[in-house]
Order: structure tokens, then sequence, then C-alpha cells
């Protein structure tokens, strides 16, 4: 996030494709605790709206953990405390007070990009809460400025007037869609397989 202003959200509702997309994994997945609406307020006074798909995820499906990955929005008790972890052990709101805290004109963040999912090894998919679709990004910093171009992963490029050309490699579109990434998820494809089906990369 580029400095400490707030997420601008993409959507006051829930669009139909989401929401259905949401239910079947509900069906699916192991649920968690319910988060409650006090708590989706305590983290959106620290890092700004949510999309309502996002808050219906996390009131419908728990505080993360629903699945290997998924980031809880919030801990309980202060979340300032959150500062401290790393982001492969932080929250939603946690990993995003971490990079407002980091963040250079040498290593920016895309705005309205939140950690949803955390793959181990600092591999990340985000949720791009400035699409209305809620496109799911992929960050890999190990692209980051060292690929040459024919060993970039074939899928879309993402946000290079944002990061530039150097760190471009490392933000890639994995779907379109939150709804369609739930899909895939949902029907057991691995990180590998995401990364082949993911979106075409975007002729320069």
């Amino acid at each position: 996030m580029h400095g400490s202003g707030e997420l601008s959200y993409s959507s006051t509702f829930v669009d139909d494709e989401t929401r259905l997309a949401i239910d079947r994994y509900v069906a699916f997945a192991k649920r968690g605790p319910a988060l409650f609406p006090s708590a989706i307020g305590r983290a959106e006074e620290l890092i700004g709206p949510l999309p309502e798909a996002l808050r219906y995820l996390y009131r419908t499906c728990g505080n993360g953990h629903f699945g290997a990955g998924f980031r809880p929005l919030i801990f309980e008790g202060d979340p300032e405390e959150a500062r401290v972890y790393d982001f492969g052990e932080t929250s939603v709101v946690g990993a995003t007070l971490i990079e407002r805290d980091h963040v250079t004109d040498d290593t920016p963040w895309p705005p309205g990009l939140l950690r949803l999912f955390n793959w181990g090894c600092a591999v990340e998919s985000c949720v791009d809460t400035l699409e209305p679709r809620l496109r799911v990004v992929r960050y890999d910093p190990h692209w980051l400025g060292e690929a040459p171009e024919a060993e970039i992963p074939t899928r879309a490029a993402y946000a290079t007037d944002v990061v530039g050309p150097q760190q471009a490699s490392a933000f890639v579109v994995e779907r379109e869609s939150l709804a369609s990434w739930l899909d895939l998820w949902r029907e057991g494809h691995s990180l590998a397989e995401l990364q082949r089906m993911g979106e075409p990369r975007l002729p320069s």
C-alpha cells in the first residue's frame, strides 16, 4: 500500500457469481468460528473499508484457516501486535500494516492489493480490491528483477505502471475473479496447476 491511505473498495454488495462461489466453497471447506461484524469493523478501522464480498467470505467461512493458507482477517487482542510478526505468520490486517510500514519508492506495493492466501516461501495470492470482480493476483518475489523475459511465467503481467518493469514479473494475474479462483481451489488444484491455468500474459 502507498503510505497509510485507506483501501478503496470496489463494491458495497456481493454479486451473484461471487456469492454462489463462496457458498459452494463453504459447503466444501472446513469452517472456523464465524467472524463477528465487530471484528470486521475493527479490521476496517485499521486498513479501510473492505469489499462486501470479503466481509461475506469471512462472516460465512470464519476467520481464516478455512483452507490451508488462508490468512485470518484479524487476530483477537491488540491488532497492533500483528506488526511484530513476519508475513508468513500474520493476518490480512497485519500484512497490510507491515506493508505500509515498509513501502518505499524502490519497493512499491500496488494500492488495493490484499494478501489473502499464503502458499509458503513468500508466495502469496492477493485480492485486487479495486477491481469489481476482485481478481486474484499472484505475488512471487522470487521473480523480482532477476528473470529474463523468456523465463517469466506465462501469465498476465499486473500493475507494471505501479511497480515498474523490474518488479512486474513478480505480480501476475492468477484469475480474473475471486469467484473463479475459489472454484478452482475448491476443486483441489495445486499452486503449480493454478500457475499453469493462470491468465495468458498480455502482449507488451
